[in-house]
């Protein structure tokens, strides 16, 4: 996604969302680490997202990333495991199918 195709609010609000990450990113037992683009593309949004506590996949580290459409928020973004991940949720090709991402979406939902 371009920036000259997004208004300045949706800029504003992603880089806010952005923010919120990094800052997640900073603690000390994160839960999410964002993942800065290397050509600081606000489109694509890497993550890692760490196994929660007692289940099967705790001390687990897997690479997500969110793809924004032009016309984000009021759609919602793609979501994607990198990393190789056996779940109901999330097809062989890493795409994440969860109704929050589908036909739950509201443009309230953040990043």
């Amino acid at each position: 996604m371009s920036a000259d195709s997004l208004s300045p609010q949706i800029i504003a609000r992603v880089l806010s969302e952005i923010r919120g990450l990094v800052k997640c990113s900073r603690r000390t037992d994160p839960e999410i680490e964002y993942i800065e683009s290397e050509d600081n593309s606000i489109s694509e949004v890497h993550c890692y997202i760490y196994g929660p506590a007692d289940t099967p996949y705790s001390g687990a580290k897997f690479r997500v990333k969110l793809v924004l459409q032009n016309d984000y928020p009021s759609a919602p973004p793609r979501g994607y495991f990198l990393t190789k991940i056996f779940h109901p949720n999330v097809s062989n090709n890493g795409d994440i199918c969860v109704n929050t991402l589908k036909r739950d979406w509201k443009p309230e939902v953040t990043l």
